[in-house]
Parts: structure tokens; C-alpha cells; sequence
């Protein structure tokens, strides 16, 4: 029952979190580059965007 009660608990918040924050990016876009820090994308100062696997950022000279 413990067992049970903690993974609905985990469920429902999870999609209380998930709902909240949608509704926030919907109501309030943010631009990418603030989003940096929390994603896998790296920003260039030249304006390009690299996907990389690693937390590290990667920069692509034009």
C-alpha cells in the first residue's frame, strides 16, 4: 500500500509540475538562450546552435 501510494504521489506530481510549467512557457515565452543552462544546446556567438552530448559547450566558427 506504502509502496502504491508513493508512485501515485510521484505520478500526480510529476503531472502537476508538467502542467504548471507548459502553462508558464505558454503564458510567458522565454528566449532560448536563458534556457541554456538547463538544456543540451550550446549557444555560439555567431548565432548557431549545436545539439551536444555532453554538458560542455561546443562552438561552430562560420
Amino acid at each position: 500500500m506504502v509502496v502504491f501510494f508513493a508512485v501515485f504521489f510521484s505520478a500526480v506530481l510529476s503531472l502537476v509540475f508538467s502542467v504548471v510549467f507548459s502553462l508558464f512557457f505558454a503564458l510567458f515565452p522565454v528566449e532560448a538562450r536563458l534556457l541554456v543552462e538547463f538544456g543540451t544546446y550550446s549557444f555560439s556567438p555567431h548565432g548557431c546552435w549545436l545539439l551536444t552530448d555532453t554538458v560542455s559547450p561546443v562552438i561552430y566558427d562560420e
